[in-house]
Order: structure tokens, then C-alpha cells, then sequence
């Protein structure tokens, strides 16, 4: 098992966060679909605060390599919360 392996596990093994109000500020902001970098249980996406936007022709590649994706866009993931953050603390 590769570190990328084993830190997108730790990722998925994280408690379940919805916002509702992110996930409509990137929609609204970026005008893209949401990628969930943690992806999902069942139905149950687990994190929204972990995604990026992103073209629908790029999210069948994003789901056949999740673990390259997720590593690939954590911080752009991050970056994207902080500024979530900073736009709505004023």
C-alpha cells in the first residue's frame, strides 16, 4: 500500500460533514459540477468540505483513479475552503 493509499483511507475514515451552503457557494462561484475527493458510503457523501469543481467530461476520470485524484487535489481542495472561509468571515 502506497502513502497515497493510506492517507486517502485515513480521508475516508473522517466523521460525516454536509454543508449545504459550501456546496451551493462553489456551485454559484464556479459554475462546475462538485467532486467529492472522499467520495462516498453508500449514498452518503462523507465530506463537503473536501471537493473541487469540476467539468463533467473530468469526473469519470476523477472516479476510475480516486486515490491519484484525491492526492492530486487536496490542496487545491483546501485552498478552496480557505477561501470559502475568509468570503464569508467578512
Amino acid at each position: 500500500m502506497t502513502p497515497e493509499d493510506i492517507l486517502y483511507k485515513q480521508f475516508r475514515n473522517l466523521p460525516v460533514f454536509r454543508s449545504k451552503k459550501f456546496i451551493d457557494w462553489v456551485h454559484k462561484k464556479y459554475g462546475k459540477c462538485v467532486h467529492h475527493l472522499t467520495g462516498s458510503q453508500g449514498r452518503q457523501k462523507l465530506m463537503d468540505y473536501l471537493v473541487v469543481p469540476i467539468d463533467l467530461d473530468d469526473h469519470q476520470k476523477a472516479e476510475k483513479e480516486k486515490e491519484k485524484y484525491f492526492i492530486n487535489n487536496l490542496a487545491r481542495s483546501f485552498s478552496l475552503l480557505c477561501e470559502y472561509l475568509q468570503e464569508i468571515g467578512g
